[in-house]
């Protein structure tokens, strides 16, 4: 499906003006239908790791243990947890590593 952009501001706009919007409210739904215009769409790319999400389904679910259930999510959000600590530690690395060299660059060339 192709999108008119002027069109579409047009609409917007004289919405807007139907509406009996302030000048200011109509300048705003301008700016925000331009804006989204010119943007580009971004594809979506999945994570070359991507992991498999909390509420995955599992052999608990099926039996309606509430126990079971429970300690299943308890060990999603933990595992999750350690994730997002391991992604946090190696990006604190990644940057100090990275103002290490840039360190080591400046006092080499000085």
């Amino acid at each position: 499906m192709s999108v008119d952009g002027a069109a579409l501001l047009a609409a917007a706009v004289s919405a807007a003006c139907r509406a009996k919007a302030p000048r200011r409210t109509v300048q705003a739904v301008a700016a925000a239908v331009t804006g989204v215009l010119m943007r580009p769409s971004a594809a979506a790319v999945p994570r070359p790791n991507a992991a498999v999400p909390a509420g995955a389904q599992s052999p608990a679910e099926d039996d309606g243990d509430p126990a079971l259930l429970l300690d299943t999510l308890r060990a999603a959000r933990r595992a999750q947890r350690t994730r997002k600590k391991e992604r946090r530690k190696a990006a604190r690395q990644a940057a100090s590593n990275a103002l290490r060299s840039s360190i080591a660059t400046i006092n080499s060339s000085a």
